[in-house]
Formats: structure tokens, C-alpha cells, sequence
């Protein structure tokens, strides 16, 4: 069965397959170490908004992306600081990156990533 809360994310049968190719390209891309910080944050803005889009569980998505992003992240060498996440400007971003606009995503993004 498909999840919504007022978008769409991806279809269940279609998770497996979208997985693999993300995390694919991520490894190819090195899982983004060695970037400068403002390509480090425009990359992550791209596969946040992606993983965020395969929403694979009915509960739990949100805390299983902040922990595989803040991995990522720290050894990347961008720490990422969620403790100052607005949970109403994360929902907000994610509505509209699913809808096509990474822009308030990567705002929000970039307000987290160490300097």
C-alpha cells in the first residue's frame, strides 16, 4: 500500500529499485567527501530529497534519514547539527521538495551543515 500524508511517495513496488540506484549513485559521487561546502550541501539537498521522496516505512523515516544523513555528513567532514532543526520548516521543505523545489530544503539544509 502506497504512503501519503498529502503527496504521494513512492509506490511500493517501486522502492527496492529507486533504492538501489540512489545509493548507487551516491557511492559513485564517494558519498560526497572531499566537496567544498557549498557543493557538499547542494548534493546532500539532492539525495535528502530523494530518500526523502522513497519514504520505504510506515513510521520512523524522518529519524532513520537524520541518522544515516548525519553519518554521512560527519564523515564527509560537514557535520550536520539537527538539534536546531524547526520540525515546521523541515515539514515544510520536504512537502515542497517532493513537489519538485529543493529550494527551502537546501536553505534549511545549509543552515544545519557546519561552517
Amino acid at each position: 500500500m502506497g504512503i501519503a500524508k498529502t503527496d504521494p511517495f513512492c509506490l511500493p513496488h517501486h522502492i527496492e529499485g529507486c533504492s538501489a540506484e540512489v545509493f548507487d549513485a551516491l557511492a559513485k559521487e564517494r558519498f560526497l567527501r572531499g566537496l567544498s561546502r557549498s557543493d557538499f550541501t547542494a548534493r546532500l539537498t539532492h539525495y535528502f530529497a530523494v530518500v526523502n521522496a522513497i519514504h520505504p516505512f510506515r513510521e520512523g523515516n524522518c529519524r532513520a534519514q537524520r541518522a544515516f544523513f548525519r553519518q554521512l555528513s560527519r564523515e564527509a567532514g560537514w557535520p550536520i547539527n539537527w538539534s536546531d532543526l524547526d520540525p515546521e520548516r523541515n515539514a515544510d521543505a520536504s512537502m515542497a521538495s517532493l513537489r519538485g523545489d529543493n529550494g527551502p530544503l537546501h536553505e534549511m539544509l545549509d543552515t544545519l551543515v557546519s561552517r
